[in-house]
């Protein structure tokens, strides 16, 4: 069987989750500063200094204040420290401290069924799912395949739309409402999908969050895949990192997104098309993967009831 580059397309339209933005925000309408209240800060920046018995640095009271202005919009919004926002940067590109890790494993079934967990997904996810299907293809014909989202929080968004063009010639990958005109979007799969013809399973559990979900109810939705497991965590904004001036950042929700057919993720989840609760159960591979129900289950599945469809 003719196999195929690590090269593959985009959707034709994406955006970032928890990553550095690269361009410019779009020219807005100015917004005056409130004057008042910055004159109260002030004041009480002065007070501090002036009267409280500790000595504190000015950017200590500074990135104090930033930190608790952005901590009242929620929790997945925050603060990064220079030597925060460097590390940051290092795990989003998938590694940790210089160190590189796979966040794809995978292994062989019978009946020519194949195994792929994703565990988080990063910049390089999509390269990593082509490579070990490649794989499953030229040593075991692989038709069939169990993709493992259990466990996995999230991510790069972009790295899992490109895991579902992968496998979608067409269709909406997910859409997304916010303030911006930029946040405002439908992301459209692009042909062609090279693993078009493989026909998936996919499993999840109620810690499935954020791009996992958008894989999961991008490939649901349009009826490429099936969903084994439970509710998923029901993470479903999009949070942006900016890179300030002085090397720092700052990360906060810039849009919600819905699954192809218009469903809202954040709260709610994504529904498995068939219920099997997971929380008993261990993901080991170094066992045997069979004594992993789930999948034991979700190979059952592909290799009678949807090996018929």
């Amino acid at each position: 069987m003719l196999l195929l580059s690590t090269s593959f397309l985009s959707a034709k339209e994406f955006t970032s989750e928890e990553l550095p933005s690269d361009k410019s925000p779009t020219k807005k309408k100015e917004t005056l500063l409130p004057l008042k209240e910055l004159q109260t800060f002030s004041e009480v920046f002065h007070h501090i200094k002036t009267s409280y018995h500790k000595n504190i640095s000015d950017e200590e009271l500074i990135n104090a204040a930033i930190s608790g202005m952005l901590n009242k919009l929620g929790k997945h919004t925050r603060y990064y420290s220079q030597q925060e926002f460097s590390k940051f940067n290092v795990a989003s590109n998938g590694g940790r401290t210089g160190t590189l890790l796979p966040s794809v494993t995978s292994e062989r079934l019978l009946s020519q069924v194949g195994y792929i967990a994703i565990n988080q997904f990063t910049k390089k996810t999509p390269s990593e799912v082509i490579t070990h299907l490649n794989q499953l293809i030229q040593d075991h014909d692989t038709n069939r395949l169990i993709i493992d989202l259990r466990n996995n929080l999230g991510g790069v968004l972009d790295a899992s739309v490109d895991v579902a063009n992968l496998f979608l010639d067409k269709g909406l990958i997910y859409s997304s409402k916010g303030k911006s005109i930029e946040s405002n979007r439908k992301v459209i799969a692009e042909s062609p999908a090279i693993f078009r013809d493989i026909t998936l399973l996919i499993i999840m559990n109620r810690d499935s969050a954020s791009s996992s979900e958008i894989l999961a109810g991008a490939l649901q939705d349009n009826k490429r895949a099936i969903i084994l497991g439970e509710i998923s965590y029901g993470k479903g904004t999009i949070q942006t990192v900016f890179a300030l001036r002085n090397g720092a950042g700052i990360k906060m929700t810039t849009s919600e997104y819905f699954t192809p057919n218009g469903n809202q993720i954040q709260g709610k989840g994504i529904a498995p098309d068939i219920i099997l609760d997971t929380k008993t159960l261990t993901p080991d591979l170094e066992l045997s993967i069979f004594n992993d129900l789930p999948i034991y289950q979700a190979y059952l599945l592909l290799t009678t009831k949807i090996k018929k469809k």
